[in-house]
């Protein structure tokens, strides 16, 4: 899916690579343009950090559906207990556990976090499940990237005017990103930035493929040009209310902390 739209960038339309690789509002258009990298081992890294993100929302909507199953069977289970025993209700309470076990089941829980704090909006559970389900049933390939795909785009496309940067999955994922779990630490501003770069090439590239298809660029005009630019200033630069606008902020203050960092200067102490 990504690789088929990197391959697309050389047949865009002279300045679309310019304005794509843009990250700012204005009328001052980048001076580099957007190509495809020539590092063939930097793009599966980089394509790596999109897969990590479709496993990761799949994994959580699985967590959230299964704890919604789970919640409905224990009101449901708690219901006909309070039906059948109501005087006997104390006892049968205190053999359960009370809360004890209640509590101890969701320290075990190792998505409870995820679970309780990543928010789709009902498009995109609706195209989580769809994707869910195509895997399950084991559609064909074509079918599994149009899916995926429109995943990824309702992911992107999102609007956060009136609600929290949180309220994205895609930028609740890029904080997950910056966590090292086996160190119990954040990423350093190098690191991090790195992985951010990543991530939004494949958005980057995953956009133009939505907004202007390989497969019909020789058949464009000047509105699909004008629909792309409005898409681009609606969800992929800075100001845009949108989740690349936030990444994007959080890239530049990745950089800005990775050259405080080089520029340190060095103490030495006479022997």
């Amino acid at each position: 899916m990504v690789k088929g739209a990197v391959d697309g960038l050389s047949s865009l339309n002279d300045d679309t690579p310019y304005w794509l690789r843009t990250a700012n509002s204005t009328e001052k258009v980048e001076n580099r343009p957007m190509v495809q990298l020539q590092n063939e081992d930097s793009l599966d890294r980089y394509i790596a950090y999109l897969k990590r993100f479709a496993c990761y929302l799949l994994r959580v909507h699985l967590a959230q559906k299964e704890r919604e199953a789970l919640e409905c069977d224990v009101d449901r289970s708690d219901e006909e207990l309070v039906d059948n025993n109501e005087e006997f209700l104390p006892d049968i309470v205190g053999e359960r556990g009370g809360t004890h076990e209640t509590a101890n089941s969701e320290q075990s829980d190792r998505m409870k976090d995820c679970c309780e704090l990543t928010k789709f909006n009902p498009e995109q559970k609706q195209l989580l499940e769809d994707m869910l389900q195509s895997l399950v049933s084991g559609e064909d390939e074509e079918t599994q990237v149009q899916k995926m795909s429109a995943l990824m785009m309702s992911m992107i496309l999102q609007s956060l005017k009136g609600l929290d940067r949180f309220d994205s999955p895609m930028i609740h994922f890029a904080a997950v990103l910056g966590i090292v779990e086996e160190e119990n630490r954040l990423r350093r501003g190098d690191e991090y930035s790195y992985m951010l770069v990543g991530f939004m090439y494949c958005i980057r590239v995953l956009f133009v493929e939505h907004a202007l298809p390989a497969a019909t660029r020789g058949e464009q005009t000047r509105d699909d040009i004008d629909r792309f630019l409005e898409l681009r200033r609606g969800y992929l630069v800075v100001g845009s209310y949108s989740p690349c606008s936030f990444l994007i902020k959080m890239l530049g203050y990745g950089k800005t902390m990775s050259m405080q960092k080089i520029n340190q200067p060095i103490l030495s102490y006479p022997s």
